[in-house]
Formats: structure tokens, C-alpha cells, sequence
């Protein structure tokens, strides 16, 4: 179960980068920028994700189970200045996301396999990550690289995001290691992918102005990232 009920709703599409610009340009005017955001309205987001010796998290969400949880630890612009633990809940249409702090000396840890503090941290995040960890075997498995630009509005917490250039890496796992790996376009590198979460509804005009010619789509950046590790190690045999 969740460790909250914030449940909201979530679409993702994959469109074109030429309605990218007719999106972002019309939304922008009415919508706000993301506090990540940088001078130029975007940021860099580089994700590890965990999954267990059974890959379930890739399993499940191929064979279209609707009820399902992620790990991951996240960082910004190449920075070790935020870092968040995350674990992602879902269910159909439904997303609940639980986010804590990591501090450097906590990442490292965790990377070295050193995760017993975590069972006796107060954050309850941290100890359901623990015990993942413990009982079902999570390691690190894939990183995700992207360049996000992200619009917000207050109203129901609407939040529009437009990740472009969606790569992974062979090599080394560390999310500050930026030299000492590959970069491997995924398949849909050139293309964007646009998410729209919000709580209850969206506001009418905003639903409006996001008209686009595509359908809603199941797109899983972890799966589309180690699709492309695969296809990258069967090219190398």
C-alpha cells in the first residue's frame, strides 16, 4: 500500500518536437515554471532506478499489471545539491509519488551496499526502501537521462512536463559519474514525451490548449532505457 493517498491523475504522449513548441509556446503564457528550472526554462533530470533479482518492476509493467511501485534516487543539472529518494505508486491512471532527502554520504552508502541505516531512519520512506531492499533484493539497475522543461498552475496542482533527448548509459551506476560510461539514445531520443498529472480535475482552458494529434500512451522511461541497454549489448555480441 502507499504510504500516502495524494493520489493524482497522470497521461503521457509522445508527440513531435514540432507540437512541443506549439504546446510550449501556448502554454507558457498562462502557466508557470518549474522551480528547477533553469535561466533558459528547462533542466537536466538523471534517475537511478532499483529493481529486484526478478526484474518485476520491467515485468510488470510489460505484462500491463496495473497496480505497481518504482525506486529510484533523482538529481538535477548535474548536481549533488538536491538529491531525493523516491518510490513511485501506481495504479491505472493513478499516481501516488512518496519523495525523501538522501545526503551524499546517504547515497554513497547505499551504493556501496551499506543500507542498514536506513531501518532506523524516522522517515517511513526510507525504512519501506530498507526493507525492499532486504526482503525482495532491489540493486541498482539502469539510469535514465533527460532534459526536462516543466509549466505549473496552482489550481489542482496541474503540472506539464516535456522530457526531450531520453538517453541511458553502459557502464558505471554512479548518477555523478558523467565520463567513465556510453551514452545510448533510446528509441524515441528524437521525439518528446509530454506528461500531464494533476489532483481531481483540470481547469477547463488548460485542457483546452493541450489539444494534440496523439493518443494516450503507456510510456515507461525505466523500460525504454533498458530496452536500450539490450539492443546496445546485442549489437556489441
Amino acid at each position: 500500500m502507499p504510504l500516502t493517498k495524494q493520489f493524482r491523475h497522470e497521461y503521457k504522449y509522445l508527440i513531435s518536437p514540432h507540437d512541443y513548441y506549439v504546446l510550449h509556446s501556448r502554454l507558457k503564457p498562462v502557466m508557470q515554471l518549474d522551480p528547477y528550472a533553469s535561466a533558459n526554462g528547462g533542466y537536466h533530470v538523471r534517475s537511478l532506478y532499483f529493481d529486484d533479482i526478478y526484474d518485476s518492476s520491467l515485468m510488470q509493467k510489460n505484462a500491463g499489471i496495473y497496480e505497481r511501485e518504482k525506486f529510484r534516487i533523482r538529481v538535477y543539472d548535474k548536481s549533488n545539491s538536491i538529491i531525493k529518494l523516491e518510490r513511485k505508486y501506481k495504479n491505472e491512471r493513478f499516481v501516488c509519488k512518496e519523495v525523501a532527502s538522501l545526503s551524499l554520504d546517504e547515497y554513497n552508502a547505499i551504493m556501496q551496499g551499506y543500507t542498514s541505516f536506513l531501518a532506523n531512519s524516522s522517515n517511513p520512506l526510507k525504512k519501506l526502501f530498507y526493507s525492499r531492499i532486504s526482503k525482495n533484493l532491489l540493486k541498482p539497475i539502469v539510469i535514465t537521462d533527460y532534459y526536462r522543461d516543466a509549466l505549473t498552475y496552482p489550481l489542482e496542482e496541474v503540472r506539464v512536463t516535456f522530457d526531450k533527448k531520453m538517453s541511458t548509459v553502459n557502464g558505471n551506476l554512479d548518477i555523478f559519474d558523467f565520463d567513465n560510461h556510453i551514452e545510448i539514445p533510446t528509441e524515441h531520443y528524437k521525439d518528446v514525451v509530454l506528461e500531464v498529472k494533476y489532483n481531481n480535475f483540470m481547469p477547463e482552458f488548460i485542457r483546452d490548449m493541450l489539444f494534440v494529434n496523439a493518443s494516450v500512451m503507456a510510456i515507461s522511461k525505466y523500460v525504454l532505457c533498458r530496452m536500450a541497454i539490450e539492443e546496445y549489448k546485442l549489437k556489441r555480441n
